[in-house]
């Protein structure tokens, strides 16, 4: 197969990626937030950067429920930051718990996605087409 791209002969599962501007052999998709192309050769590694952003970001979840229920079981504020208002600790706690429940839903949601993929031997751009 010829691609008129990169004027070169490529195998028939590759696919030139527009955002890369190179083919690539068994193209899955091209990732803007990690700046690559997802193929065969790191889906693998993809896949665990995903995981792993969902376990930190679950850590992070709880992580701040553990502080706003410290910040309600005790009298007195803890003494971690200068302004020493329990409700300051706690409105900072609520929106790291918020933004890292936001966080945790969106890549649970990719990984679901990747896994059914998997599980129905698709790539993403065959998915998309």
């Amino acid at each position: 197969m010829f691609c008129k791209h990169c004027m070169t002969i490529v195998s028939k599962s590759s696919k030139h990626c527009s955002a890369c501007d190179k083919c690539v052999n068994h193209f899955d998709h091209h990732c803007f937030w990690l700046n690559n192309c997802v193929s065969k050769q790191n889906y693998c590694s993809f896949m665990s950067s995903v995981i792993l952003l969902l376990l930190n970001q679950l850590i992070h979840l709880c992580s701040s429920v553990i502080s706003i229920s410290i910040s309600f079981s005790t009298d007195r504020p803890p003494y971690i930051f200068p302004l020493r208002s329990k409700y300051f600790l706690v409105g900072v706690s609520f929106l790291s718990l918020l933004f890292s429940f936001l966080i945790a839903l969106l890549s649970s949601n990719l990984l679901c996605f990747h896994l059914y993929l998997r599980r129905k031997r698709l790539t993403t751009y065959e998915f998309i087409t």
